[in-house]
């Protein structure tokens, strides 16, 4: 959970995927992380779609980590 405070919220990163590997998704981050990490905040936290296999990969290398898994049910429509 989730201390009360300020955090930044990463909401979309999306990298062409003929510019994948180049260091751009790690570069739009830095900047990112400049912005979000000034003094006061408590960090900074974003969700991913776990069916993207280098979801997982590329922000563990942003030096994130899970914190929670969120499950949803939805209705069974006959």
């Amino acid at each position: 959970r989730l201390r009360p405070g300020r955090w930044g919220y990463v909401d979309t990163l999306s990298v062409a995927p003929a510019a994948r590997g180049g260091g751009v998704g790690r570069a739009l981050m830095a900047v990112a992380h400049e912005e979000l990490l000034r003094p006061g905040s408590l960090g900074t936290f974003l969700f991913y779609h776990p069916a993207n296999p280098l979801s997982p990969v590329f922000w563990h290398r942003q030096g994130y980590r899970p914190l929670w898994t969120m499950w949803i049910r939805r209705p069974a429509w006959s």
